[in-house]
């Protein structure tokens, strides 16, 4: 009964990992959006100022956490996958036993 629990729990675990990773994903989504707004924002909402400068900067870097969120999730997707089949493997060894 021990080992069913322990397996459940270590089941769960991974599943919320899994969700953890895909909301991270979310949040830098979310990020580049707001910066995209809030660029284009300043280039259209006060043309002829220093702030033009400062929305062109906020437009260009707006894939920038896009692409850091993709590559850091699918870097946590391959460990989680590899912690999975570690888990599966040592469970069915111990079945064995």
């Amino acid at each position: 009964m021990k080992d069913k629990s322990s397996q459940l729990q270590s089941r769960l675990s991974i599943e919320r990992t899994k969700l953890a990773n895909r909301r991270t994903l979310l949040a830098h989504i979310r990020s580049a959006i707001a910066l995209f707004v809030a660029g284009s924002g300043l280039v259209n909402l006060i043309p002829d100022s220093l702030w033009v400068y400062t929305g062109i900067f906020c437009l260009a870097m707006s894939p920038v956490p896009i692409i850091a969120g993709i590559i850091e999730y699918f870097k946590i997707q391959k460990i989680i996958e590899f912690e999975s089949s570690q888990l599966e493997l040592f469970s069915e060894i111990e079945e064995d036993l």
